[in-house]
């Protein structure tokens, strides 16, 4: 009789040593399996040369908030984008020289997603200046339809 509760008393044991190690373990994987965060692939181009001596990025959503990001690479450059919420937005890049005046600039629509991240690639085009000139390069336009013209001025 001692012997058969000192065995059930043994195996109580165990069974609670087994919760604790699976519970353990649970909450480790949960923490391990984090999701991760949205991003996507952007490989930034320079076919018309117009970046020069790039010495900066700035990128982002909005043309107004653009953040800066300092590379010192030849093109194409590809940069792995993150965001908070997974989703497809416009994304403005402009290449920038040293006093922060812009080169070049560039704009595409993104796919972030947590998994198997869009890839795509942004070419750079000349600035439309306020009269629309560009001195015969292509340029980007800034307002709505974003598309890419030849102006002359």
């Amino acid at each position: 009789m001692i012997l058969t509760c000192l065995h059930q008393q043994v195996w109580r044991y165990h069974a609670l040593c087994l919760k604790v190690v699976l519970t353990s373990l649970m909450l480790l994987s949960s923490m391990a399996c984090e999701k991760t965060q949205p991003h996507a692939l952007l490989t930034i181009e320079d076919p018309l040369k117009v970046a020069g001596g790039h010495l900066k990025f700035a990128i982002g959503d909005y043309l107004n908030e653009l953040e800066t990001v300092d590379l010192s690479a030849e093109f194409p450059v590809t940069l792995t984008m993150v965001a908070e919420v997974t989703g497809e937005r416009i994304l403005w890049v402009e290449a920038r020289g040293e006093n922060g005046e812009i080169l070049a600039r560039g704009i595409t629509t993104i796919n972030f997603k947590r998994k198997k991240p869009e890839t795509k690639n942004i070419e750079l085009y000349a600035v439309c200046k306020s009269d629309g000139s560009s001195d015969g390069k292509a340029c980007l336009n800034v307002e709505s339809p974003y598309d890419v013209r030849v102006c002359h001025g």
